[in-house]
């Protein structure tokens, strides 16, 4: 016997950051419509936000949305539940590398939320600790990290959310053992911030 949908459900990424492009998706079964609504947290003053199995919320700007979406068959009409929908604000760090060896070196890369990026800036959300790993080209390379100008041990790396420049310094040790002493480091720093 037929009846009113069930199951009704909300998928989808729920945190996003600022401009990217996300989709919900409505399931449930015996469903043959859906709309969705905007509402507050707990369900009320609801106002229509669309139609169909899925839709794409606004990123334009920071802040929490709440959805709701109804599933309708030719038996009546079942509610999901309230689902928070957060927009994170985000910044760019500059992330460049310096070769050390004096030697050409195939340039590494740096891996953020599983995607892997080369030198530039990388966009991560403007609040909270995030993690940057370095990923070496061949087992002859060494890696430190120097970030906003001081020297930070450890691979992967937790970047705090005032962090604007990281930089992975290179050495290739099969050219030259790189010796980390202070005063190596004193130096190198100098030329960092004369740069």
């Amino acid at each position: 016997q037929i009846a009113a949908p069930t199951d009704v459900t909300v998928s989808g990424d729920m945190s996003v950051l600022v401009g990217e492009t996300p989709t919900l998706t409505a399931s449930a079964t015996n469903a043959l419509s859906y709309e969705w609504f905007t509402c507050n947290e707990d369900g009320s003053e609801e106002v229509s936000a669309g139609t169909g199995a899925t839709i794409s919320p606004s990123t334009a700007a920071a802040g929490k949305t709440y959805y709701k979406v109804k599933a309708t068959n030719n038996c009546g009409t079942t509610t999901s539940a309230v689902y928070a929908f957060t927009v994170v604000s985000v910044k760019t760090i500059s992330v460049a590398f310096q070769n050390k060896a004096g030697v050409a070196i195939d340039g590494p890369t740096v891996t953020y939320e599983g995607n892997e990026y080369p030198a530039g800036n990388i966009t991560v959300p403007e609040s909270g600790e995030i993690q940057l790993t370095a990923n070496a080209t061949s087992s002859t390379i060494f890696l430190y990290w120097k970030v906003d100008g001081a020297r930070v041990e450890g691979n992967p790396l937790l970047v705090e959310s005032s962090t604007t420049t990281a930089i992975v310094a290179v050495y290739n040790t099969s050219v030259c053992e790189p010796a980390i002493t202070g005063n190596d480091f004193k130096n190198d720093y100098r030329k960092n911030q004369s740069n």
